[in-house]
């Protein structure tokens, strides 16, 4: 990777405060299954009000996801307060600066290769 790890950085302290108020929906809650919108070609993208906050810490796998969204379906929340590793390069369940999926050996090798700067 040409970043550098977090490790290199005596200041880096794991924290990600981020706010994202700009959402768009894949989709619509009604869709019938399979709900596979990962290759969307944005034809059925609509930008909903409401925000999505990840305020975590990758060292201490302690933060929360907070998303809550206005869709034309009604008022649709979800929260995430506990992190749990599924795979060791998880790193206990919030992560920073991997490659995830693909051929990384780490993820679903189904889906593509990506550098995921924070994960849980």
């Amino acid at each position: 990777m040409t970043l550098y790890a977090p490790q290199q950085h005596e200041l880096y302290d794991g924290r990600f405060n981020i706010v994202g108020r700009r959402i768009y929906q894949a989709g619509t809650l009604d869709d019938l299954s399979p709900w596979d919108h990962m290759d969307d070609d944005a034809s059925h993208l609509r930008e909903v009000d409401g925000h999505i906050l990840i305020d975590v810490n990758e060292i201490d796998n302690s933060g929360v996801f907070r998303a809550a969204l206005e869709l034309p379906e009604g008022h649709y929340v979800v929260e995430l307060e506990r992190f749990h590793e599924f795979a060791p390069c998880q790193d206990g369940g919030v992560v920073a600066y991997i490659f995830e999926h693909g051929n990384s050996g780490c993820g679903d090798a189904n889906w593509p290769k990506s550098l995921l700067f924070v994960a849980g």
